[in-house]
């Protein structure tokens, strides 16, 4: 099956008059996730489990400069914490198709993607 896509929140901006609201999206350990990635977007995955952790990976891809590749692999969330990943830079994470590609260990991760307004 496909990866499920993560429709970003977009912030509300310098002047915000009031918050935007959101709804996580539960990861899928067999099929992953992904989203259209600008380069102004911070990745959250929350925790929710009680008492387990999981993990997190974010793909990269090689920087046409350097050949880097610098994957998050693995990353250990504790239950009931999130951690925050971004923004990133297009050039050495976005897929040949557009694409920030994420995947968890459990469903018990929520994933948020912020994007942030361009000033």
């Amino acid at each position: 099956m496909a990866r499920q896509t993560i429709t970003p929140v977009v912030a509300p901006g310098r002047y915000p008059t009031d918050g935007v609201e959101g709804t996580p999206t539960a990861a899928d350990a067999t099929n992953k996730e992904q989203y259209t990635m600008t380069g102004r977007e911070l990745v959250i995955a929350y925790n929710k489990h009680a008492t387990d952790a999981a993990t997190v990976t974010i793909t990269s891809v090689a920087d046409p400069r350097t050949g880097r590749t610098g994957t998050i692999t693995a990353d250990s969330i504790p239950a009931g914490k999130f951690h925050v990943f971004g923004p990133f830079a297009q050039e050495g994470w976005m897929q040949t198709d557009g694409y920030m590609y994420m995947e968890a260990s459990a469903a018990d991760i929520l994933w948020f993607v912020v994007r942030i307004p361009a000033f």
